[in-house]
């Protein structure tokens, strides 16, 4: 969800390795920027039937949906991505540390194109992935898309306790204000993610937007502070690496354990 950042690339963070210094930052310290505005915004017909409920086909009056369509396999605006190149930009970003023997929990999956993602770029079949999302909708597409997948429909913060998984990836989940307080529910999520790893996590936020955005598109944001989190991320956990160096207006957080 980043249409016009390509721009040049900022100089916002070094990508290093800081292991817990003294540095006191509380997490009910305010963590992020709304970006809000008056505008009442039309959504688009994919994002409608994404959101739609068809659990009830009787009563509903909406037709039966082709979840194997080839627009709803395929188009990156029905996961919320403007185009695939920045989808896989903030994908490639996750993966420095990444040895695809690893098992991977994508949080957030959406239509799984991680688990694709994954395949292509290692050239391997062999992807140990689960994927889930609170939209049980995607992933019916995820499920026609990449058969045999594996995902399923509940919230990350609702799942059991316990390192079950190498690696944890979480890829445009913080972007839209989903709660009314996003700083106290990305410090859960992310406390949630390190508690499922094993080896390390690793997500991404946005850090700008540019200023030929429309205001209906800044308004779907959540911007953050790499000024405030950085410190607060370090002061948390053993080793932080912050990486801005391929997309201009995102920053992406790894942390190992």
């Amino acid at each position: 969800m980043f249409k016009n950042l390509f721009g040049s690339k900022k100089e916002e963070l070094p990508m290093e390795v800081i292991e817990q210094p003294e540095v006191e930052v509380s997490p009910d310290t305010e963590l992020t920027q709304e970006y809000e505005n008056d505008v009442e915004l039309e959504a688009a017909s994919l994002e409608d039937l994404i959101e739609t409920d068809y659990t009830n086909p009787v009563e509903s009056e909406t037709p039966a949906v082709d979840f194997g369509s080839e627009d709803l396999l395929n188009n990156p605006e029905v996961v919320g991505w403007f185009s695939t190149q920045e989808q896989e930009l903030l994908f490639s970003a996750l993966l420095l540390f990444y040895d695809p023997s690893k098992s991977v929990l994508d949080i957030g999956a959406g239509r799984a194109d991680l688990f694709g993602y994954l395949k292509r770029t290692f050239n391997t079949d062999q992807i140990n992935y689960k994927g889930i999302d609170y939209n049980p909708n995607v992933l019916e597409i995820a499920k026609q898309k990449y058969p045999g997948v594996v995902v399923e429909s509940v919230d990350l913060l609702s799942i059991d306790n316990g390192a079950d998984y190498d690696w944890v990836f979480a890829s445009g989940l913080f972007n839209s204000k989903t709660q009314e307080d996003m700083g106290s529910y990305v410090t859960q999520c992310i406390e949630k993610m390190y508690e499922k790893s094993k080896v390390g996590i690793a997500f991404n936020m946005v850090t700008s937007l540019s200023d030929d955005m429309a205001d209906e598109d800044k308004a779907q944001f959540v911007v953050y502070d790499p000024a405030i989190w950085f410190p607060y991320l370090i002061s948390r956990y053993n080793k932080v690496f912050a990486r801005t160096d391929y997309m201009s207006g995102d920053i992406t957080f790894i942390i190992l354990k």
